[in-house]
C-alpha cells in the first residue's frame, strides 16, 4: 500500500462521517485517514496499530495546546460517548484497534490561520510541548469552562509561579550563577508577592501590580487551596485574567 491512494472501499465505508460544515466559517473534522508508508518485510501491522491510538493522544494533545494558545479558544475534553477507532487496511483485510476518542479544535479563518495549524502540527510531530506555564494556564481556563472555580484559580496561580520562577532562572543563569544556587534562591522566596518583587528587581514587567497580585491572585488561591473556599465568579475571572497577563508578558508565545 506504500504510495497508493486510499482505496475506494475505505472512502465508501466512511461516507458522511469525515465531518460537516456547521456555519459559513466553521467546519468540523470528524475523522482523519492516514496512509503509512511501509518498507519491505513490514507486513505485521498488529503491534504498531495497537500503539497508534496512544501515540495519537500525545500528538493531538500537543497540537491542540498550540492551536488553543494561538487561537484563544478553550481546550475541549475528549468525548467518551463517541469512541473512534483506527482502521488500517492491508492486503489481508482491515485491522482495527482501539483508538482515540473524539476531541475538538476550533479551526477557521480567524482566529486560527493556516500557518498556525501547520505550526501546531509541526510541533506535535517534533514532540515540542508548550511551555509549562502556558499549559497550566490552559488547564485553568478549561477548569473555568468546566465549572471548577477552585481548580481554575489554583491552576492560574500555579501558571504565574512557574512563569516568574522561570524568569528568575533565566536571568540568573545568564549572569553565570550556578543552577543549584538559583534553586535555593527560588525556594527561599516566601510567597507569590515576593517572587513578583524579585522578578521586577531583575528587570521583568509582569503587567500586573504587586497589590493586585496579592489581593486578586495569591489571597484567592490561598483561600481556595487551604480553606476550601470556592471563589466567586468575579474572583475566578480576575485571577485568570491577571494570570494570563503575567504569563504572556513573562513568556511570550512564539509565532507559528
Amino acid at each position: 500500500m506504500a504510495g497508493e491512494p486510499f482505496p475506494q472501499a475505505l472512502r465508501r465505508d466512511f461516507t458522511d462521517v469525515w465531518g460537516f460544515r456547521s456555519t459559513q466559517r466553521i467546519c468540523y473534522v470528524e475523522a482523519m485517514a492516514i496512509a503509512p508508508i511501509l518498507g519491505l518485510g513490514e507486513d505485521e501491522l498488529a503491534e504498531p496499530v495497537r500503539d497508534l491510538g496512544n501515540h495519537f493522544f500525545r500528538w493531538f494533545r500537543i497540537f491542540q495546546e498550540w492551536a488553543c494558545v494561538w487561537s484563544g479558544e478553550p481546550m475541549q475534553d475528549f468525548d467518551p460517548s463517541r469512541p473512534s477507532v483506527v482502521h488500517v487496511l492491508d492486503e489481508k483485510g482491515a485491522i482495527t484497534s482501539n483508538g482515540p476518542r473524539q476531541r475538538g479544535v476550533y479551526v477557521w479563518p480567524e482566529p486560527l490561520n493556516k500557518a498556525q495549524v501547520a505550526g501546531a502540527m509541526r510541533r506535535a510531530s517534533a514532540g515540542e510541548w508548550l511551555p509549562s506555564e502556558h499549559r497550566t494556564l490552559l488547564d485553568a481556563v478549561e477548569a473555568k469552562v468546566g465549572g471548577m472555580p477552585r481548580k481554575a484559580v489554583i491552576d492560574a496561580v500555579t501558571a504565574v509561579e512557574v512563569a516568574l520562577a522561570g524568569y528568575v532562572t533565566r536571568e540568573l543563569t545568564s549572569k553565570g550563577i550556578d543552577a543549584s544556587f538559583i534553586d535555593e534562591v527560588i525556594k527561599g522566596v516566601n510567597g507569590l508577592v515576593n517572587l513578583h518583587s524579585l522578578c521586577t528587581e531583575l528587570g521583568a514587567n509582569p503587567g500586573v501590580s504587586k497589590n493586585k497580585l496579592g489581593a486578586q491572585l495569591a489571597n484567592v488561591r490561598n483561600r481556595a487551596a487551604h480553606a476550601g473556599i470556592v471563589p466567586t465568579r468575579d474572583e475566578e475571572v480576575a485571577a485568570i485574567g491577571h494570570a494570563a497577563t503575567i504569563v504572556h508578558a513573562i513568556t511570550p508565545i512564539p509565532e507559528a
